[in-house]
Protein backbone atom coordinates (compact mmCIF):
# COMPACT_ATOMS: atom_id res chain seq x y z
CA UNK A 1 0.00 0.00 0.00
CA UNK A 2 3.13 2.25 0.07
CA UNK A 3 2.10 3.76 3.41
CA UNK A 4 4.85 4.83 5.81
CA UNK A 5 4.82 2.77 9.03
CA UNK A 6 8.01 3.92 10.74
CA UNK A 7 10.30 6.93 10.53
CA UNK A 8 13.53 7.96 12.18
CA UNK A 9 15.51 11.18 11.97
CA UNK A 10 18.50 12.84 13.53
CA UNK A 11 18.14 14.24 17.03
CA UNK A 12 15.83 17.24 17.25
CA UNK A 13 13.97 16.45 14.02
CA UNK A 14 10.52 14.95 13.55
CA UNK A 15 10.88 11.80 11.44
CA UNK A 16 7.16 11.67 10.68
CA UNK A 17 7.13 15.23 9.34
CA UNK A 18 9.96 14.31 6.94
CA UNK A 19 8.16 11.21 5.66
CA UNK A 20 4.43 11.89 5.66
CA UNK A 21 1.81 14.55 5.17
CA UNK A 22 -1.94 13.97 4.95
CA UNK A 23 -3.59 14.51 1.58
CA UNK A 24 -2.95 18.10 0.52
CA UNK A 25 -3.67 20.39 -2.42
CA UNK A 26 -0.79 21.74 -4.50
CA UNK A 27 -0.66 24.21 -7.37
CA UNK A 28 1.19 22.43 -10.19
CA UNK A 29 1.77 23.24 -13.83
CA UNK A 30 -0.81 21.61 -16.10
CA UNK A 31 -0.11 19.58 -19.22
CA UNK A 32 0.37 22.74 -21.29
CA UNK A 33 3.30 23.70 -19.03
CA UNK A 34 2.14 27.28 -18.53
CA UNK A 35 -1.10 27.29 -16.56
CA UNK A 36 -1.37 26.01 -13.00
CA UNK A 37 -3.96 23.58 -11.74
CA UNK A 38 -4.83 22.46 -8.23
CA UNK A 39 -4.03 18.79 -7.62
CA UNK A 40 -4.80 16.80 -4.48
CA UNK A 41 -1.66 14.90 -3.52
CA UNK A 42 -1.94 11.50 -1.86
CA UNK A 43 1.64 10.74 -0.85
CA UNK A 44 1.36 6.92 -0.65
CA UNK A 45 -0.07 6.88 -4.19
CA UNK A 46 2.84 8.98 -5.51
CA UNK A 47 5.27 6.56 -3.84
CA UNK A 48 3.45 3.62 -5.46
CA UNK A 49 3.71 5.29 -8.88
CA UNK A 50 7.42 5.97 -8.44
CA UNK A 51 8.30 2.48 -7.21
CA UNK A 52 6.01 0.41 -9.44
CA UNK A 53 5.88 2.52 -12.62
CA UNK A 54 9.23 4.31 -12.50
CA UNK A 55 7.46 7.63 -12.90
CA UNK A 56 5.08 9.86 -10.96
CA UNK A 57 3.32 12.41 -13.20
CA UNK A 58 2.78 14.95 -10.38
CA UNK A 59 6.02 14.10 -8.60
CA UNK A 60 6.79 11.73 -5.75
CA UNK A 61 5.92 13.44 -2.46
CA UNK A 62 7.28 12.86 1.06
CA UNK A 63 6.37 15.08 3.98
CA UNK A 64 4.89 17.72 1.67
CA UNK A 65 8.07 17.93 -0.42
CA UNK A 66 8.05 17.17 -4.12
CA UNK A 67 10.71 14.90 -5.63
CA UNK A 68 11.10 13.91 -9.28
CA UNK A 69 11.89 10.34 -10.27
CA UNK A 70 15.24 10.42 -12.07
CA UNK A 71 16.20 6.77 -12.39
CA UNK A 72 14.96 3.30 -11.64
CA UNK A 73 16.83 0.02 -11.64
CA UNK A 74 14.87 -3.22 -11.31
CA UNK A 75 16.42 -6.45 -10.04
CA UNK A 76 19.63 -4.89 -8.72
CA UNK A 77 21.66 -7.75 -7.24
CA UNK A 78 23.61 -7.43 -4.00
CA UNK A 79 24.79 -10.30 -1.77
CA UNK A 80 22.62 -12.82 -3.63
CA UNK A 81 19.49 -10.69 -3.10
CA UNK A 82 17.54 -8.67 -5.65
CA UNK A 83 16.22 -5.19 -5.02
CA UNK A 84 14.36 -2.58 -7.04
CA UNK A 85 16.00 0.83 -6.70
CA UNK A 86 14.30 4.16 -7.37
CA UNK A 87 16.27 7.39 -7.28
CA UNK A 88 14.44 10.69 -6.76
CA UNK A 89 15.74 14.26 -6.63
CA UNK A 90 14.69 17.62 -5.26
CA UNK A 91 16.48 20.95 -5.14
CA UNK A 92 19.66 20.40 -3.14
CA UNK A 93 18.80 16.86 -2.07
CA UNK A 94 17.15 13.59 -2.88
CA UNK A 95 15.73 10.25 -1.88
CA UNK A 96 16.73 6.68 -2.63
CA UNK A 97 14.02 4.05 -2.33
CA UNK A 98 14.91 0.37 -1.99
CA UNK A 99 12.16 -2.19 -2.53
CA UNK A 100 13.10 -5.48 -0.90
CA UNK A 101 12.17 -8.95 -2.12
CA UNK A 102 9.27 -9.07 0.36
CA UNK A 103 7.91 -5.71 -0.87
CA UNK A 104 9.07 -3.53 2.02
CA UNK A 105 10.34 -0.06 1.13
CA UNK A 106 13.39 1.59 2.67
CA UNK A 107 13.92 5.34 2.14
CA UNK A 108 17.24 7.15 2.48
CA UNK A 109 17.05 10.95 2.29
CA UNK A 110 19.95 13.34 1.79
CA UNK A 111 20.15 17.11 2.07
CA UNK A 112 23.06 19.07 0.56
CA UNK A 113 22.42 21.96 3.01
CA UNK A 114 23.53 19.49 5.72
CA UNK A 115 26.62 18.55 3.71
CA UNK A 116 25.05 15.21 2.74
CA UNK A 117 25.38 13.83 -0.77
CA UNK A 118 24.07 10.89 -2.72
CA UNK A 119 27.57 9.43 -2.44
CA UNK A 120 28.18 5.88 -3.47
CA UNK A 121 24.56 4.98 -2.85
CA UNK A 122 24.63 1.58 -4.51
CA UNK A 123 27.99 0.52 -3.15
Amino acid sequence: DCAVYAASAEEGMDGWALMYKDDHDEELFGEDGSSKVTVTINEPETIRQAVNDGRAPNGMWLGGVKYRVVKQEKDFEYNECKFDLTFCAKTKGGCHIVKTENGSLIFALYDEDKEQTTGNAKG
